[in-house]
């Protein structure tokens, strides 16, 4: 899973990214595998891991030659499925790269008013779904 994300967010998106934030050992993780290959990847925190009450995911990836077949949208909906059933009405947050901002609020997210802020390099926007 570190090397996925390293390949996606480091490598080709060329982003001096800290990946290693210490929250990998408490968060839950979906990985999606073909062939035995990991081409997706992503994770949320609990509210109990956050200090706002609110469900997080994070790092979501896909390898390039996955991309374009909805493999996104089957882990999202899949992450969202599994939040819900285990933290009921709680809000669900996330850090969009702004290019995605479509993708996210086609599965019921909304941008939350701000400026779009740098991270490592690329755009992003804070994005809930209520």
């Amino acid at each position: 899973m570190l090397q996925l994300r390293s390949e996606v967010f480091v490598v080709e998106q060329e982003s001096l990214f800290s990946d290693i934030d210490g929250l990998d050992r408490v968060a839950r993780h979906l990985l999606l595998y073909k062939n035995n290959v990991l081409i997706g990847y992503l994770r949320f925190l609990g509210p109990e891991h956050r200090g706002d009450g609110n469900v997080a995911i994070s790092r979501v990836v896909l390898r390039k030659n996955a991309r374009g077949q909805g493999l996104g949208r089957v882990m999202m909906e899949a992450a969202l499925s599994e939040v819900r059933r285990m933290y009921a009405e709680t809000p669900v947050t996330l850090s969009a790269q702004i290019d995605q901002e479509a993708f996210y609020s086609s599965l019921g997210f909304v941008r939350v008013p701000g400026e779009p802020y740098d991270d490592a390099g690329i755009l992003h926007i804070d994005m809930v779904a209520p």
